[in-house]
């Protein structure tokens, strides 16, 4: 099941610890959140360094991306942390080796 922008907001805030669990982002949080998301997708998508849409984010992407956002973010709840910083670049990382994995579900299957 594809994980939606409202969900991806709420764990990108729960990363960053500026929301509780169970809680929900208020709507001016959301849309800068989400506004974020798309821009930097589509920046990702068109110098080909991903390549999933991002309403389809793959299971196996789900921590990176959000680890990735949450450091691309952090600035908007005036957060300087060197560890949100440094786990964004790792998710960063992830995200392209995981990108550059071929689908498995592509790979022709072969009985020899």
């Amino acid at each position: 099941m594809a994980i939606t922008d409202r969900e991806m907001v709420r764990r990108v805030m729960t990363e960053l610890r500026v929301l509780q669990s169970g809680k929900q982002p208020e709507p001016g949080e959301y849309v800068d959140i989400r506004d974020l998301m798309h821009s930097v997708h589509a920046e990702l998508t068109e110098n080909g360094l991903i390549n999933w849409p991002l309403d389809d984010l793959p299971t196996s992407s789900e921590d990176a991306w959000i680890k990735f956002v949450a450091g691309r973010c952090s600035n908007f709840f005036g957060l300087v942390d060197a560890g949100v910083l440094m786990r964004a670049e790792e998710a960063f990382r992830r995200l392209i080796a995981l990108s550059a994995q071929p689908d498995p579900e592509e790979i022709p299957v072969c009985d020899y």
